[in-house]
């Protein structure tokens, strides 16, 4: 291992560079010119450091294998550059390809894990939502019953929990007003989620598929933008259902169902998700994804209510995925393509 004057090719390459730049700085030496002899015996971007006849750094004391090895590798790297250049040498335009090329490839080995995510029911509180997912530039999908919101926005307020209605432990998310829809969501995917959040099984089929046709018609005029998502209210769904929906060109239906790897959803009009965004182990089901390379979430922005804790817990989850280099944000209408080749299944998916 310590033998190098004749031991493999590579080491005689290292020893035979190493000769030839001292034999240069010995020459610039000879002239006159320190400044460039103290680039070449330092590297043009750091600041000189005194040298001992040895070769050792004064400063830092470095010797010994570890000198000799990052030697090799520079050499190498430079061995690497001078041959790149020699290839494209008089094609300034084929050199500036390669050169894109390479970190294009460098970027897509670094995204490492695909990240959707998506809301539900059109609730006022997706206003605060929507905000901090621009401010990192998240993508989401965002679920819309056209047929529970009014012209005018309805803000959030509390209620007593025993009150006819629904809330969510007492506190009701609102709507986002029909006039405001294009303001709020603009930027964002949005999908079918019913006209009026029916539920498919409790209604005859037919109703539930013009209902959840009906509201894909209605975003689509007024966002101008096709929107073959779809989630199924309260997560219900029949074999049937999924059939009609999947004849009606919806390509795909997200259902409340997790699975530990989204990729291996048969079925997109049973679509599961990872987690829900308030599980305890959300950062767990993250780094579990990663070996599968999708990480899909799915919440009510309601469900953060007016605590102010919970929206900074999540404005920081947001704000790490977004900050994290292996990390892509795609729309869950990308889901399908990155699916496992899917099998023929029967019966209740989820």
């Amino acid at each position: 291992m310590g033998q190098t004057a004749a031991g493999h090719p590579y080491d005689r390459r290292c020893l035979s560079a190493g000769r030839r730049a001292g034999n240069r700085l010995a020459q610039m030496e000879r002239t006159a010119d320190p400044r460039s002899a103290e680039k070449l015996r330092h590297g043009p971007d750091l600041p000189p450091q005194k040298q001992s006849r040895s070769g050792i750094s004064a400063e830092t004391g470095r010797t010994g294998p570890g000198s000799r090895l990052r030697s090799r590798i520079f050499h190498r790297r430079k061995v690497q550059t001078c041959r790149t250049r020699a290839r494209f040498a008089g094609d300034p335009a084929g050199f500036a390809a390669f050169v894109s090329n390479h970190q294009i490839s460098k970027d897509r080995r670094q995204k490492m894990i695909k990240v959707a995510q998506c809301w539900d029911d059109g609730v006022a509180t997706d206003i605060r939502l929507t905000e901090i997912l621009r401010k990192y530039n998240a993508k989401a999908t965002f679920n819309l019953c056209p047929g529970n919101l009014s012209e005018e926005t309805v803000q959030p307020f509390w209620t007593d929990p025993m009150s006819q209605g629904w809330s969510h432990y007492g506190f009701r998310g609102g709507a986002v007003g029909k006039k405001d829809l294009k303001a709020v969501y603009s930027g964002f995917q949005v999908a079918s989620h019913c006209w009026k959040h029916e539920n498919a099984g409790l209604i005859p089929d037919a109703d539930f598929l013009k209902a959840a046709v009906d509201a894909r018609h209605f975003l689509e005029d007024v966002f101008q933008q096709e929107c073959r998502g779809f989630a199924w209210p309260c997560g219900k769904h029949t074999p049937e259902t999924e059939r009609l929906l999947a004849e009606a060109g919806f390509r795909y239906g997200r259902t409340t169902a997790n699975l530990a790897d989204v990729t291996s959803n048969e079925n997109p009009l049973a679509l599961a998700s990872s987690c829900h965004f308030l599980n305890w182990q959300f950062w767990k089901i993250f780094e579990e994804a990663k070996k599968t390379g999708v990480f899909y979430f799915w919440g009510h922005s309601y469900e953060m209510m007016e605590y102010p804790p919970l929206w900074e817990r999540f404005e920081q989850k947001i704000k790490v995925l977004s900050e994290d280099p292996e990390v892509e944000w795609v729309d869950v209408i990308d889901l399908p393509d990155l699916l496992r080749k899917k099998q023929p299944t029967s019966g209740m998916l989820s």
